[in-house]
């Protein structure tokens, strides 16, 4: 595998303006992704993992300028796209794509799949004699039969519709892959086979991913390495074995403690994480997670972590760690 990065990011923010009507102006600043900085390489799928509303489909919008960073860069490929705008931005387009959540509500219903598959296709000037040549075979690489062009999103199952958003990511034979939460509105026969089918397009085409998803099973599955994600902030980062063999911060460990075992009785019994997650409106001084942490010090109180590489590029941001 290469290792080429294909995406790098640096202290990546986003806030967001909570308003009232009652005044003209904000009256909060909604932290969603805070000081968030990180590397994927060529060939690599890197998984996001944290609670709902840590930040995970936020940073992921950010990545495919959905969502426009508050501060930071992000580079593709060596190429800054953090302000770039209109033309530039769309000739951009076709290098890094997305694959949503919800597969029926990325599609236009009044349009058949031929239809949806050829827009991007025209919008990034490919020519028309060239659509139905790329529209089968990629048809044929996820699984879809060639007669499904002229059904509509409403006719397929959710685990066929989500074939066809993958089919409409890889069209354009992008550098990197946004999947976010790509399997979890699925059940679960099916969201086996949508990995193992996004495992196999990856090997194949040599694309970069990275993998968004609240389920640790499945990210572990994919993913080559993982961050953890903690109300904005990534607290820990490393290769996917280490991380579920020898996670250091609190809050992985617990996030990990809450995975099914085939047998319960010869699981291993975890400390359950005690408190409320604090409001990314009034987050706490010093690290955000000291509120339910059972090793919190006044340092963890006072003074915000930096997520530092312990050795064998396994990075944490904890205090009970310096030292290291």
């Amino acid at each position: 595998m290469s290792e080429n990065k294909i995406l790098v990011c640096r202290n990546l923010c986003k806030e967001f303006d909570i308003r009232d009507k009652k005044f003209p102006y904000p009256i909060h600043k909604l932290k969603a992704v805070s000081d968030v900085s990180f590397d994927i390489a060529g060939g690599e799928t890197l998984g996001i993992v944290g609670e709902s509303g840590c930040g995970k489909s936020t940073l992921g919008r950010l990545i495919m300028r959905i969502t426009e960073p508050t501060s930071g860069t992000i580079l593709l490929n060596g190429e800054d796209i953090t302000a770039m705008k209109g033309e530039p931005l769309r000739r951009m387009r076709s290098r890094f794509q997305i694959i949503f959540q919800d597969p029926y509500a990325a599609f236009n219903p009044r349009m058949t799949i031929g239809s949806i598959l050829e827009e991007p296709l025209s919008a990034a000037g490919v020519p028309k004699a060239e659509w139905t040549e790329r529209i089968d075979r990629i048809l044929d690489l996820t699984g879809i039969p060639k007669d499904a062009k002229a059904r509509y999103p409403h006719e397929f199952s959710g685990g066929q519709r989500q074939r066809v958003s993958i089919a409409r990511a890889i069209l354009l034979n992008p550098e990197l892959i946004v999947a976010d939460e790509p399997v979890s509105a699925l059940d679960v026969s099916i969201q086996a086979q949508i990995l193992n089918l996004m495992k196999d397009l990856q090997e194949e085409l040599g694309m970069s991913m990275m993998f968004i998803s609240h389920n640790l099973a499945s990210v572990q599955y994919i993913s080559r390495r993982i961050a953890v994600m903690y109300l904005g902030r990534i607290v820990e980062i490393a290769e996917s074995d280490i991380l579920y063999t020898n996670a250091l911060h609190p809050y992985t460990k617990a996030l990990i403690g809450t995975i099914p075992v085939p047998v319960p009785a010869h699981g291993k019994r975890r400390r359950r994480l005690e408190g409320e997650v604090p409001s990314p409106i009034d987050l706490p001084e010093g690290c955000v997670f000291c509120k339910r942490c059972p090793h919190a010090t006044d340092k963890c109180r006072t003074v915000s972590p930096v997520l530092k590489d312990r050795g064998a590029g396994h990075h944490v941001a904890c205090h009970l760690y310096d030292s290291l």
